[in-house]
């Protein structure tokens, strides 16, 4: 029988690589020990928690990346146990279960009863004690005595040194209740042929929160000169893109003048003529029933992510709204309450953000992208830069979602796709759209096309959605009956796979839950059955790169963070050959690590594309002893970004001498 102990420690100072541990409390056999060690020697608790470690206690804590960070700053390997998060464990519980995620809860210190597609169940600990306990703690205090935490102010700490440490001590003591809360839901609502992975499962999950401390910390280098400049220019390249925008869309000049504020802001009333005349069908709408002009409510219909097109209004829109997002969080001014991406980043240069892992329904990783570099527009990526003697190279898996449904489905013209290298010309071909010898050289619009199909109907993209994206990602007009034969002959081509993907919708119908290779839930009352159709494939995707981020970690990598489909590291510039090497090795480890002997054949197609940057690194391919090849340069430029780069690097520098508009 497993021996539990739980933890909870005070910190502050959490941008830096170790960050300063105020105090900890331990509940260990019904017993609770406090340490106290701010600024101090932490001797004593380093020896206590070693001690548990020997003797094989199983760590339990409420968001244990938090905690597993307090260890590694406090010098102590939180790998060498096994851990459960029961932060986790109350996101999973809640993932589309309107049994636990519907109801009364504590929002923001309140009681407030929340309605199925109404706000979201918070996940913090007195929310999380509340649902599941009934146990109602004082967060005013809670965030009163944080506040005196995070202050850094030393003298303030050390006046309130009782009053902190009584906090910590009452935060611990809830924890066994809440673990046995969570375990009774599991055995009601986990299928009994699944029961006997239970545990391994959560513990797996709770393993993944320390890997993802032992990422955060590490922590990604950021060139801060470049940084402070552009958030010192971020009103001029605001107007600038406004400028580029109106100046494309003379006869509709989507921004407009506003003397009170002295800027320029969206036209709200010419935006919203124009989606009316477009007859955009279930356009988003706010709470006053107007149609929204929100990031999301664009992106439900322009797919664009790094390059928008001229000329194509949705495109160019997007592309101000997530200029704009990305350029906030650089915008600090004096008395905002808002965080900064300057907020992440400790004295070392170092950026260390919240990543939120298991933060999407598939258990994606969903950091913010007000703190997260890597999440803003691609051209500011050329801001993370390693230091002298330092190289970071990145990974990702080429096709990754195509190859999973393939592979899950049985479906042989996808495999036959994928390892013929190109997946959009393969359909393009079988569809008759592209000649058996076109290429993307010969039939790009076509290629672009198909590409576009491709992807919308990897989502189950209706007919409709189909025409809006097409129509928006080519230029060209495509109709509804169009859109619906490019439909009808993706089922046909690929119908192994569409047949696998409508078995998924009858199961989650039928079982109430889809489970992911590694234990992930997502529960039964997702209405959407496109969403639950996704969640298989972008789950198992998720399941992979955390596979992966253990291999390689386990393999002496220094991973610093994934996005989406690819890992992050960074080495020294004379080892980044034979790191990536070894992370190429690790990555196609876990791609076929959940399948079964039958799958292993097909999923070992994947292909990987790899790329490496730093202050000494060749410019152009390289090619590693493995004969993986390189994209190889001084500054991580993304290609995709590359108009938007050239436009706004100047930014970086010194601040131009551009008259403000």
């Amino acid at each position: 029988m497993s021996k539990f102990a739980y933890l909870d420690f005070e910190y502050n100072h959490s941008s830096e690589k170790n960050m300063n541990i105020v105090c900890g409390s331990i509940l260990v056999d019904d017993k609770v020990h406090n340490f106290w060690t701010n600024g101090g020697a932490s001797l004593e608790i380093r020896e206590f928690v070693n001690k548990l470690i020997e003797n094989k206690y199983v760590f339990v804590a409420f968001a244990a990346e938090a905690e597993a960070s307090s260890l590694l700053s406090l010098g102590v390997n939180p790998l060498g146990v096994k851990w459960v998060d029961l932060q986790l464990e109350v996101k999973m519980l809640y993932n589309h279960n309107y049994a636990l995620s519907t109801g009364e809860h504590l929002v923001r210190g309140r009681k407030v009863h929340i309605k199925p597609f109404g706000e979201k169940p918070q996940t913090n600990l007195a929310s999380s004690l509340f649902k599941f306990c009934k146990i109602v703690i004082d967060t005013d205090h809670k965030t009163a005595m944080r506040d005196i935490i995070i202050s850094k102010d030393n003298a303030l700490i050390e006046q309130n040194k009782q009053s902190i440490m009584d906090y910590c001590a009452s935060d611990v003591k809830y924890l066994p209740q809440l673990f046995k809360s969570i375990m009774g839901h599991y055995n009601k609502m986990v299928l009994h042929s699944n029961q006997g992975t239970l545990q391994a499962e959560i513990m797996n999950r709770g393993e993944y929160s320390i890997r993802t401390a032992m990422m955060v910390r590490h922590g990604t280098p950021i060139n801060m000169t470049w940084a402070k400049n552009l958030a010192a220019n971020v009103p001029i390249a605001l107007n600038e893109c406004i400028q580029d925008i109106n100046e494309q869309f003379p006869d509709i000049k989507p921004f407009k003048f506003e003397k009170k504020s002295a800027k320029f802001v969206m036209d709200t009333k010419a935006l919203r003529a124009w989606i009316t005349e477009q007859k955009y069908p279930a356009w988003k709408l706010t709470e006053t029933r107007q149609l929204s002009l929100a990031k999301d409510a664009w992106e439900d219909y322009f797919h664009f992510r790094h390059e928008f097109p001229r000329g194509n209004f949705g495109a160019q829109i997007l592309r101000y709204l997530k200029l704009k997002e990305s350029l906030n969080s650089f915008n600090f001014k004096e008395g905002q309450k808002e965080n900064t991406f300057f907020d992440t980043v400790g004295s070392d240069g170092y950026s260390r953000p919240y990543m939120n892992h298991f933060g999407a329904q598939s258990s994606r990783t969903q950091a913010k992208s007000s703190g997260f570099l890597f999440l803003k527009s691609a051209w500011m990526r050329s801001m993370c830069q390693p230091p002298e003697g330092y190289a970071i190279g990145a990974i990702d898996y080429s096709s990754q979602e195509f190859l999973l449904g393939a592979v899950c489905s049985g479906d042989s013209r996808m495999i036959e796709a994928y390892a013929d290298g190109d997946v959009y010309l393969y359909y393009g071909k079988g569809i008759g759209l592209i000649p058996k010898d076109g290429t993307k050289t010969t039939h790009g619009k076509e290629r672009d096309l198909c590409k576009s199909t491709v992807l919308g109907l990897s989502y189950l993209m209706t007919k409709v959605g189909l025409a809006k994206k097409l129509t928006a990602d080519t230029g060209k007009i495509v109709t509804e009956e169009e859109a619906d034969q490019l439909v009808t002959k993706y089922d046909l081509l690929f119908s192994g796979f569409s047949s696998w993907r409508n078995s998924v919708i009858g199961h989650y119908k039928e079982a109430k839950q889809i489970k992911l290779p590694d234990g992930w839930y997502m529960w039964g009352d997702n209405p959407s059955f496109r969403s639950a159709a996704n969640m298989p494939l972008q789950g198992a995707g998720a399941a992979i790169m955390r596979k992966a981020v253990a291999l390689a970690q386990d393999a002496g990598l220094n991973i610093i963070f994934t996005l989406h489909d690819a890992l992050y590291i960074m080495e020294k510039s004379e080892n980044i050959k034979d790191a990536m090497d070894l992370l190429s090795k690790c990555m196609k480890e876990a791609f076929v690590f959940y399948f079964n002997d039958n799958q292993k054949k097909h999923a070992a197609l994947i292909r990987l594309d790899g790329k490496i940057w730093g202050p000494d690194m060749e410019e152009g391919e390289i090619i590693t002893k493995m004969n993986f090849k390189l994209e190889s340069s001084k500054l991580h430029i993304d290609k995709r970004a590359k108009s938007e780069y050239d436009r706004f690097n100047r930014f970086f520098n010194e601040s131009p001498n551009i008259e403000m508009l």
